[in-house]
């Protein structure tokens, strides 16, 4: 069984929309790349 902290879709997916997209958002402010990646 993979550790809660071990980064893979299933345990992306337990997190749910809103978190990820809070996540999302975090991660791409101030970084355009991921900003235009996002926009794809």
């Amino acid at each position: 069984m993979a550790s809660k902290k071990t980064l893979n879709a299933k345990n992306l997916e337990t997190l749910g929309a809103p978190r990820l997209a809070e996540l999302l958002m975090e991660i791409s402010n101030g970084n355009a790349a991921a900003k235009h990646r996002l926009r794809l």
